[in-house]
């Protein structure tokens, strides 16, 4: 629909210039199409060529969107302020010739010596066409669209003058005694009826005209013919009687005739089509509604082996616990009743077995929140996530003291999210940039954050040790680890807590790193 708004544009603009040029060169075919016929006023031409050129600027893409909508205005109010003046000289007689102006000398015509003027129904149509432009973007409570309302009385006035003109009926394209609307102006302002209609797709007779449902494919099937039929019909029946080869009773009985059997026939062919497109959509529906059905049964049995799967979790990480702390505790009565008794070696290996009760325990209870995530709703409310990141930053200052760690704080803005959930992702990410970095003589942080396509993406980028990329898809899995204990500590079930977290608050999270020289995280939430 946007190529047929240039296209009409175009035709406008070069039929106007073809006329103007007729006028410059005083070629009369070029002004009136045919001897005999009424010459295109100049007044008319330049309306015309106005008329395009706003139409094109209402889909032009390469002028700024206030510059063309404010040159489109003007020209727009041109056509409209020129038929508006020529309406009120024929109706209030109004002294203002404006369609005298150009080509004043070479107005009159050669035959009747009466100077070529702007007809009636051309300053009407005029007047029309140029608000239709100026209230393109505009639309009513009730949703219509005065454009498409203007456009189509522009197209009916003009269609009777072509019909007027193929049937030889004056009074179709002639207002009383004024000078009649010239054939090719008639026809220009069905171009122009297109472009005004085809300028926007998002609304009015365009929209329906696009539309895949059953009433665009009906207007499209049907418009078309409702409009050519009859004109050609009308046009073979007056051909025929003026040849004598019927009367005109015999000839409008046939047309009726013809028309009756031609519309009937569409109407068939188009009923055909709609149930044939009626019962594909049912059987669609029908697939629809059994798929629903059976994704509604495996999300129901999801969910019922998801509940398992957190209840097995939560009890095991539960029962666990027991033997765990029964593990630690005679471990450290051992060490502390018989510490003189037990060999060296002996107190070596109880210290790693508590050492390893403890870190058991510790992923014992990274597991049970992970479990307890799926079961927690949210609540979620405005977070000042810089006042936040200043507390968490101060607190692990106290853990890591003695090193030099230089933090770049970002403005970070606030969040609407879960408050306990969000300080945890933030503990976690912030842990780990402080543990990753320990090995340097300079540790480097930023927190930082950007707005991308209606998103805030957080960022916390550290110098540290960095990880291999290749492995990057496996560093949100739960007990991924791409660094030893030895090297550093951690459970390896932080990361898979994080991202659990930014997808129920429905962002996402990623990271970037280069071995040796730190990684960047970054979590989504959305604006």
């Amino acid at each position: 629909m946007k190529s047929v708004t240039h296209i009409c544009s175009a035709i406008l603009v070069g039929m106007g210039g073809v006329v103007l040029l007729g006028w410059v060169l005083k070629i009369e075919m070029l002004k009136r199409v045919l001897p005999g016929l009424v010459a295109m006023n100049p007044a008319t031409v330049m309306a015309f060529i106005f008329s395009g050129v706003s139409l094109g600027l209402c889909g032009a893409e390469t002028v700024s969107p206030s510059t063309k909508r404010r040159a489109a205005l003007v020209l727009a109010w041109l056509v409209a302020g020129l038929g508006f003046l020529k309406c009120g000289s024929y109706l209030f007689g109004w002294k203002i010739a404006v369609d005298q102006i150009l080509f004043s000398s070479e107005l009159p015509d050669a035959q009747t010596g009466i100077a070529n003027r702007m007809a009636p129904n051309t300053a009407f149509n005029f007047l029309l066409s140029g608000m239709a432009l100026v209230l393109m973007d505009r639309k009513t409570r009730s949703r219509w669209h005065p454009t498409d309302v203007l456009a189509l009385l522009v197209g009916l006035l003009s269609l009777l003058a072509v019909i007027g003109y193929l049937l030889n009926s004056i009074s179709f394209y002639r207002v009383t005694t004024y000078i009649p609307m010239a054939l090719h102006t008639a026809v220009v302002f069905l171009v122009l009826v297109a472009g005004l209609i085809s300028a926007r797709t998002d609304h009015g007779l365009a929209r329906l005209l696009c539309s895949r449902s059953s009433g665009g494919t009906t207007m499209r099937r049907l418009l078309p013919a409702a409009i050519i039929i009859p004109l050609l019909l009308a046009l073979l029946r007056s051909l025929g009687e003026q040849a004598g080869f019927y009367d005109v009773s015999f000839g409008i009985s046939l047309m009726v005739a013809i028309t009756i059997a031609v519309f009937a026939s569409l109407i068939f062919s188009n009923a055909v089509a709609l149930e044939k497109a009626d019962e594909a959509r049912r059987q669609a529906e029908e697939k629809i509604q059994q798929l629903n059905a059976e994704l509604k049964q495996h999300a129901n049995q999801l969910e019922e082996v998801n509940k398992e799967l957190e209840a097995f979790s939560y009890s095991v990480s539960h029962d666990l616990r027991a033997p765990l702390r029964a593990v630690d505790g005679f471990s450290n009565i051992l060490l502390k009743k018989y510490s003189t008794e037990i060999p060296a070696d002996a107190r070596r290996l109880v210290n790693t077995i508590i050492t390893n009760a403890r870190q058991m325990g510790m992923l014992i209870d990274d597991l049970l929140r992970l479990s307890q995530l799926g079961r927690q709703s949210l609540s979620k409310r405005p977070v000042k996530i810089l006042f936040m990141v200043e507390g968490l930053i101060r607190d692990l200052r106290r853990e890591h003291q003695g090193r030099e760690i230089v933090i770049h704080l970002q403005e970070l803005p606030d969040a609407v999210a879960d408050a306990a959930l969000l300080k945890q992702v933030l503990v976690n990410l912030l842990s780990n940039a402080f543990k990753f970095t320990r090995q340097k003589e300079k540790a480097e942080i930023e927190i930082g954050c950007r707005r991308e396509a209606g998103e805030k993406i957080y960022f916390i980028r550290d110098n540290g040790a960095g990880f291999d990329m290749a492995y990057v898809k496996k560093l949100f899995g739960v007990f991924q680890r791409l660094h030893s204990v030895e090297q550093f500590e951690g459970t390896g079930v932080g990361l898979s807590i994080v991202q659990r977290i930014i997808q129920r608050h429905g962002g996402r999270i990623w990271a970037e790193s280069i071995v040796g020289q730190g990684a960047t995280f970054y979590f989504s939430l959305p604006d």
